[in-house]
């Protein structure tokens, strides 16, 4: 008796190699260095076209005055808001400390607004994140105060940017 022939080993298609993707979204810093009076400071993210709130600060306490907190937050390609109160609206520099906000990619590539003193219950600041990871601001501001002796320095830096 013969033994039927052995069939031929088959083999698959090599699997490709991953495909990079684009992010689905682009991770920020929201910085904020608090003044004296932490309480009266909050912030929130929003979607510019729909208005929809997609990230709020954490509540400041107290004990948290005159620290830098960090908050991670996520975004996907689109325009926002940047919105930051202060219940007393008189911001959060200078008379009541040295407080400002940054919101920079988590890289520290870009920054995308800035800013630390404002008149009124909020500043808001714009700033959009491409499908590319470039990022629009239109006009950035920012002031270092520093305070020795009674001694005040003050520098003020205005820039304008497009895409980074």
């Amino acid at each position: 008796s013969t033994l039927p022939p052995t069939p031929n080993p088959t083999t698959s298609a090599p699997t490709p190699p991953p495909t990079a993707t684009a992010p689905t979204c682009t991770t920020i810093d929201v910085s904020i260095t608090l003044d004296k009076y932490p309480l009266d400071t909050s912030w929130e993210v929003l979607d510019s076209t729909t208005g929809d709130i997609l990230a709020t600060s954490p509540p400041y306490d107290e004990t948290l005055a005159e620290s830098t907190q960090v908050t991670s937050i996520c975004l996907p390609p689109g325009s926002y808001s940047f919105v930051i109160y202060d219940v007393y609206e008189d911001g959060i520099c200078c008379q009541w400390g040295a407080g400002s906000y940054t919101l920079l990619t988590s890289s520290g590539e870009s920054i995308l607004v800035f800013g630390s003193e404002w008149i009124g219950p909020s500043e808001t600041k714009m700033f959009t994140i491409s499908s590319e990871g470039k990022h629009d601001t239109a006009y950035m501001k920012y002031r270092l105060y520093w305070m020795q002796n009674n001694t005040k320095l003050f520098i003020r830096i205005n820039l304008y940017a497009n895409a980074t």
